[in-house]
């Protein structure tokens, strides 16, 4: 838009476009026309509120994945803890094979 709107290149209109989305603004391009003025401020706030639901989008994945992480950590602990406790509960029962005196060979 801002090609035909200022009359600029189209690399000085996507370099103008990609320093205003970022609200960088160098200034060394400006719209001169009530037109391309017009238009750079709605470009503006339409891009800063793409570029926050952009980073919003990401940050939400990113803690979604970080929860489903967690979540199959605790599962994963959860059934490794209920494997070991029947071993440890059997090797706590006298008289069993695996407390201890029991089946232990006495040197001399």
């Amino acid at each position: 838009m801002f090609h035909w709107v200022e009359g600029w290149s189209y690399l000085d209109s996507f370099y103008f476009s990609a320093i205003s989305a970022t609200t960088v603004g160098y200034g060394d391009f400006s719209p001169k026309t009530p037109a391309g003025k017009l238009l750079a401020v709605v470009y503006i706030f339409c891009g800063i509120g793409l570029l926050v639901t952009l980073v919003t989008r990401f940050a939400e994945a990113l803690i979604q994945s970080e929860r489903e992480n967690q979540e199959r950590l605790h599962l994963h602990l959860k059934h490794v803890s209920k494997k070991l406790a029947p071993q440890k509960a059997g090797a706590a029962q006298p008289g069993s094979a695996a407390s201890p005196g029991a089946g232990e060979e006495h040197l001399p």
